[in-house]
């Protein structure tokens, strides 16, 4: 089967905005579990930090490459890699924080409650994006056309795993059996 696939890192663009999102929701509840009904982009380190979360969860999306396979993944391999990006993001913080001395600035309570709530998001807003780009792609008009070519002794197996797949981005438009003559049989 040929399909011509694009293997930059912005194919994946709908889940980096999504893990941006969540890793800012995640921030802003534990600022708010932490220090009350306040924002954090009104408190200058803490606004500080959040900026610096943006350029460090893109860095780990560009260098890490935290997609691949996203949309085939199981719920428990979404959960761990929900588990791996955001202690990415997480170390790459604390890393932030001691690196430029500014560890007493900020809340070590405010900043694990972060991570637990990170993840959560994160796994989350992956699921409920995948649920969306799936339901989409079962628009048959989004679907790519497939003709299978093979010989008679493997159709019936291959249309069987076809039927079994969890994520189809195609469509079975016909079958050419090439070791038998089977004009008009279905």
């Amino acid at each position: 089967m040929y399909k011509k696939e694009n293997r930059s890192w912005l194919k994946h663009l709908d889940f980096i905005a999504c893990d941006l999102l969540m890793v800012q929701l995640a921030y802003i509840i534990a600022y708010v579990i932490r220090f009350g009904w306040h924002l954090p982009y009104f408190s200058d380190p803490y606004e500080r930090m959040a900026i610096v979360m943006l350029l460090i969860d893109i860095s780990v999306a560009f260098f890490f490459e935290p997609y691949s396979g996203v949309l085939r993944r199981g719920n428990f391999k979404e959960l761990s890699s929900s588990i791996g990006y955001a202690t990415l993001v997480f170390g790459g913080n604390l890393i932030y924080m001691f690196g430029t001395k500014q560890s007493e600035t900020y809340s070590r309570k405010m900043q694990f409650i972060y991570w637990g709530i990170s993840v959560a998001c994160i796994f989350i807003g992956r699921m409920v994006l995948k649920e969306i780009i799936r339901h989409r792609n079962q628009n048959e008009k989004n679907l790519s056309m497939m003709l299978l070519v093979s010989n008679e002794e493997h159709v019936e197996e291959t249309i069987e795993e076809f039927e079994h797949l969890a994520y189809k981005d195609f469509r079975l438009v016909g079958i050419v059996v090439v070791d038998k003559d089977m004009v008009g049989e279905s």
